[in-house]
């Protein structure tokens, strides 16, 4: 019975999903994800699979994956906008499960587009070569390998090996776009050298003499022995990569300097990624959408840079399904958050007791907070917000700090 339902739904369809409960929300919307589950989606995705097929065939249509364990959306994003300046571009719309979310946004395409760009986020075993039986890429961007979702994939080596499946495939069929920082990436394009791109530093694209104003980084960048000007409407190192990710696809693609240019230029940050608001009196950082050990690192850092002479708090939410490591990474950010001369922190979260009872030993009670869930902590920041602090949130999106920066907001 299992072989007839994956042959079905496809035999590359990894078991997590034969073992998901679509049901228990009563008896109509039970009906509703059954039918969807078991009827709509997989020919909704046969329809895709071949769509594609024909459009790259007869049309050119030229396809952008990209995955990694953050700034996969970022990147997705300033490609778009890039390719967006003279092309008809489809592209992932906001974080979807790729699941659902990419045979939709093949569906979405025309004669007329050429180009698709997909974000391939994976969480377990198979759901890689379940996209790749779906779609078969031109280019794939591999903008990190770190610590994320190691409550199913149990180690970064395990994150490496379904995530790597899109440069195996790729490799001697088209071009592979990596990120020569991340140490898994620079390992594996070294013994790939074949069609290979890297970006970063010391790499054929990076950027050189990065600077920061107000809300805009501006660098020069580096490709081989020409230079040239580029300005992010963002802040933080992590977007500097991002974007060199997106300069390195479109170079690949051969678009114009004035297009990478312009559509750089014109990139507006996505909503709670190190997004920058004033609120009464405090400039806030909202990097409230998703979290993993770097990512938190990067978002202290940014936050260290822009608090020069000024009074410096942080609200700190969990960083989820790290699984057996959740409880070494929490404590990590403790260690790293005594370095800072923080007037205030509150840790939410059952997981972010660990990063509290680090912070706690080093600032002590009058400064060091836990809470248990976003709707308490209130009462413990609400009264910076006249003072010209700058406070950082940051926390995996479940957490809901988002709502919290919304409600503060108001």
């Amino acid at each position: 019975m299992k072989e007839i339902l994956k042959f079905w739904l496809s035999r590359k369809i990894p078991d997590f999903y034969l073992k998901r409960k679509i049901t228990g929300n009563g008896m109509f919307l039970d009906l509703k994800a059954v039918i969807l589950f078991y009827f709509i989606h997989p020919i909704k995705r046969r329809i895709a699979k071949y769509y594609c097929i024909f459009l790259k065939k007869f049309f050119d249509l030229k396809i952008i994956a990209i995955t990694g364990s953050s700034g996969k959306s970022t990147t997705k994003e300033m490609i778009a906008s890039i390719l967006k300046q003279h092309n008809n571009v489809v592209y992932s719309y906001a974080n979807i499960d790729p699941f659902y979310n990419i045979p939709t946004t093949i569906l979405k395409c025309k004669f007329s587009t050429k180009y698709l760009i997909l974000e391939m986020g994976v969480e377990y075993a198979g759901e890689m070569d379940f996209y790749l039986w779906m779609v078969k890429p031109d280019i794939g961007v591999i903008t990190s390998i770190n610590p994320t979702h190691l409550e199913f994939f149990k180690s970064i080596q395990g994150v490496y090996n379904e995530k790597i499946k899109l440069a195996d495939y790729l490799s001697g069929k088209g071009i592979v776009v990596l990120n020569k920082e991340n140490e898994y990436l620079n390992k594996y394009g070294k013994k790939h050298k074949n069609k290979i791109v890297f970006y970063g530093n010391n790499s054929p694209i990076e950027a050189i003499n990065i600077k920061r104003e107000n809300t805009k980084t501006s660098y020069l960048l580096k490709q081989r022995k020409s230079l040239m000007n580029i300005e992010l409407q963002v802040l933080g190192n992590i977007n500097v990569n991002n974007s060199l990710a997106a300069i390195a696809t479109s170079i690949e693609l051969g678009i114009s300097s004035n297009d990478i240019e312009s559509g750089l230029k014109e990139y507006k940050p996505l909503e709670h990624r190190l997004s920058l608001l004033k609120i009464k009196n405090s400039l806030i950082i909202d990097d409230t959408y998703n979290n993993n050990p770097v990512a938190a690192k990067e978002a202290i850092k940014l936050l260290s840079e822009l608090s020069k002479g000024k009074n410096i708090a942080i609200v700190f939410g969990d960083m989820l399904e790290l699984g057996e490591l959740s409880k070494k990474y929490h404590k990590e950010i403790g260690e790293t958050l005594t370095n800072l001369p923080l007037k205030r922190i509150v840790c939410v979260g059952k997981e972010s007791k660990e990063v509290y009872s680090v912070v706690k030993k080093k600032f002590g009670d009058r400064v060091s907070f836990w809470v248990i869930s976003e709707d308490k902590v209130d009462k413990y920041i609400v009264d910076l917000l006249d003072k010209k602090y700058v406070i950082l949130f940051k926390a995996s999106r479940s957490i809901g700090l988002d709502k919290l920066v919304v409600r503060l907001s108001k």
